[in-house]
């Protein structure tokens, strides 16, 4: 896997001191969080993540417990203008991965939102997200530095799903590799749907 922590492009280096700079803690940031959902709340605690003055959302890619890359979430933002990240090289964009557990249990998923409610859908799994449709060779590099003993995915289409499935076959073929079923929402809708009539936190657990 290229090495972000040894030779950072001079883009990403700087873009990862801003990062650094921001604040732990803005409220109005920390309220959109809690709109989403209520257990953003904590879980932007535990997953660092960080905030400028205007209360935009900064959210750490974690690579080995090394910060490598982040997502700038808009609080206000425009039609087209929802999130913003650091310029890379074509193909270089590293996925979202919460290293929790022994990370041998893979989800896949597509935005870092998915990603934090799978955290809750899905115990024991690390989820890891790719920020958009398809997964990248380069983003399977990663995947296979966990050399994982399972794999799933679960994206907001199942013909997404099955069309990551295939490509990853290609080149893992020493683990279970299966999908996640969609009746065409993504995972945080799932939870929230969930949230809905859920009696216990046992009923938002269903992915094992």
């Amino acid at each position: 896997v290229y090495s972000y922590q040894n030779n950072p492009p001079e883009l990403v280096r700087k873009d990862l001191i801003d990062y650094h700079d921001c604040s732990d803690f803005n409220q109005n940031g920390f309220d959109y969080l809690m709109g989403r959902h209520g257990f953003l709340g904590e879980l932007s605690k535990c997953l660092e993540f960080k905030y400028d003055p205007e209360g935009n959302i900064f959210i750490p890619f974690k690579y080995k417990g090394d910060v490598i890359y982040y997502q700038k979430r808009f609080l206000r933002c425009g039609k087209n203008l929802r999130y913003d990240m650091p310029r890379l090289p074509k193909g270089k964009k590293p996925p979202y991965i919460i290293e929790v557990g022994d990370k041998k249990k893979l989800i896949i998923c597509e935005g870092v939102y998915d990603s934090m409610s799978l955290l809750i859908q899905a115990p024991g799994w690390t989820p890891v997200a790719i920020c958009g449709s398809q997964i990248t060779d380069y983003q399977i590099q990663f995947l296979r530095e966990y050399v994982p003993n399972e794999i799933k995915i679960y994206m907001d289409k199942t013909e997404l799903s099955n069309g990551i499935m295939r490509k990853l076959k290609k080149v893992i073929d020493y683990c279970p590799i299966s999908v996640v079923w969609s009746d065409g929402t993504d995972p945080e809708e799932n939870l929230k749907k969930r949230l809905t009539w859920a009696k216990s936190i046992a009923d938002l657990q269903w992915i094992y």
